[in-house]
């Protein structure tokens, strides 16, 4: 069996024939086996050989741009179960109450207030973060920092 880089793809003699590409070099026995077994998805070639591939680690600005956004979705879904308590679909369709006269103004308005000190809160501390001042939280210890949803009587 054969792979090419060029291509991405698999290839052997017996169904190709002379249609392998020319960058093509053969994968060890075990390592198509462990493909076959599909305890690897993908091959790469390091060196002029073969190898299962393997995701480069995520530099430390991707890292961090992944636990911010995993944050920022706990976040975001501790926010819509709120309003789901309420009664409501989600967040925004709660706030969209908010800026006309209506029966749910009031909740929407107190509503919409707490999210946005969710928010300023979040980014306040995830300025304090990348200054270095503060560390990581995850998404449990940030969702445990919220401030308390007050609602009207």
């Amino acid at each position: 069996m054969f792979y090419s880089a060029t291509t991405k793809g698999v290839y052997s003699e017996k169904h190709h024939g002379e249609n392998i590409p020319a960058d093509a070099l053969p994968i060890p026995d075990l390592l198509y086996q462990s493909y076959l077994n599909a305890e690897i998805s993908r091959f790469d070639v390091i060196d002029g050989v073969v190898v299962a591939y393997k995701r480069a680690e995520p530099t430390p600005e991707e890292f961090t741009a992944q636990e911010f956004e995993s944050v920022r979705a706990k976040l975001q879904s501790e926010i819509d179960a709120k309003a789901k308590a309420l009664g409501f679909s989600g967040g925004n369709a709660l706030m969209l109450y908010a800026g006309f006269s209506n029966g749910f103004q009031t909740l929407a308005q107190a509503f919409a207030q707490w999210e946005a000190d969710v928010w300023i809160q979040a980014g306040a501390y995830k300025d304090e973060v990348l200054a270095g001042t503060k560390p990581m939280l995850t998404p449990d210890e940030a969702v445990a920092m919220m401030p308390e949803l007050v609602l009207p009587a």
